[in-house]
């Protein structure tokens, strides 16, 4: 799987929040932006799951997974954060 900086992460999120996009911050990060989601609005398909990988003790990378259908998983981990999907 792909992994992905920081910096790479922080444009995505800034850019998805430009277009209407809600950010659901399920975990903190530690290094990084922990772990995130960002749900697409109604007239946009394709949500975005992000998480944080640690690499050694002093840096992480992430990785980005693209899904359009919200499975039972993630719907439970939105609705205990207290996202209604």
């Amino acid at each position: 799987m792909k992994k992905y900086s920081t910096g790479t992460v922080s444009e995505l999120i800034r850019r998805a929040q430009e277009l209407g996009y809600y950010v659901v911050t399920v975990q903190e990060g530690v290094l990084g932006h922990g772990h995130v989601f960002l749900m697409a609005p109604k007239n946009y398909s394709g949500n975005f799951e992000i998480r944080e990988v640690p690499l050694n003790e002093w840096s992480s990378a992430h990785t980005i997974r693209r899904f359009t259908k919200v499975s039972s998983r993630i719907a439970a981990l939105l609705a205990a954060e207290g996202w209604c999907w």
